[in-house]
């Protein structure tokens, strides 16, 4: 079944373009990624994630205008209650990128559950806010 990008939008709770700048950065990731594994760049853990980092910085400063420019019309309570689901969403895949990139650069021993446990929140909260909307 393939869903609407109004559905998606209202789903997710991140915009279009905020949805874009996340899968363009994952392309660019996972470009750096294969380059880096089949050696064709001497890159570093680092240098990879960067794309994955930048694409949180991008959408939370975004999430940041959005929030101001929908205070400054009158709908204080629409505004926060964005902003509360971007950045608790947000901090939590940073953590599982963060977890991922500590263990991939400097062999932390982490457990893999340890290190998924933020993408399980995630889905969690996706899970109940699916059962809020209506298709």
């Amino acid at each position: 079944m393939i869903y609407t990008n109004d559905y998606v939008v209202k789903l997710v709770g991140f915009s279009i373009f905020e949805l874009w700048i996340h899968t363009s950065c994952l392309v660019l990731f996972t470009l750096l990624l294969t380059l880096k594994i089949d050696g064709g760049l001497p890159l570093t853990w680092g240098h990879t994630f960067i794309p994955l980092f930048l694409a949180d910085g991008l959408h939370l400063y975004f999430s940041l205008i959005v929030c101001i420019r929908t205070v400054a019309s009158g709908k204080r309570k629409e505004a926060y209650k964005r902003v509360v689901w971007a950045v608790m969403c947000l901090s939590l895949l940073f953590l599982c990128k963060m977890l991922t990139y500590q263990l991939l650069e400097n062999g932390v021993n982490f457990k893999k559950v340890t290190v998924l446990a933020p993408i399980f929140a995630v889905w969690v909260m996706l899970l109940v806010r699916a059962c809020h909307i209506r298709p």
